[in-house]
């Protein structure tokens, strides 16, 4: 039987450690970037976030809490549906941001969250912040 290309998920932590340990930062990322399987990329990353490996901005811990690279959304319009082919298909329609705003430009990692639940997480001390 041949063996599929899908990378297993002891064999992608296996990967990471030795890559940390012999490769370059970047060199690490290429070979995360160009996994071809979307849940063995996503093993990559969240394991070289765990490591503390991925340096890259946005994606990572500043002084054990989540380093968030922050992105402006600027006022204006957007369509939004529209899609025949997606669940619940509707015909969409044009929505209107009346101001700017800021998000994070990446989706919080696993290790950013760790950080956070590491610093007492949703507890009375972080209150003033969610």
């Amino acid at each position: 039987m041949e063996r599929t290309q899908t990378l297993e998920y002891r064999e992608v932590l296996l990967l990471v450690d030795w890559l940390i340990c012999q490769l370059s930062e970047d060199t690490v990322i290429q070979r995360a970037l160009s996994e071809p399987d979307p849940a063995a990329r996503a093993q990559f990353f969240d394991e070289l976030g765990l490591k503390q490996a991925d340096l890259r901005p946005g994606v990572g811990l500043r002084d054990g809490l989540p380093d968030l690279l922050w992105r402006r959304v600027p006022d204006g319009s957007f369509w939004m549906g529209g899609d025949p082919l997606a669940v619940g298909a509707w015909p969409g329609r044009s929505i209107a941001v009346t101001s700017d705003y800021w998000t994070a430009a990446y989706p919080v990692t696993v290790a950013q969250y760790q950080g956070f639940i590491n610093e007492g997480g949703y507890s009375e001390g972080w209150r003033g912040r969610w």
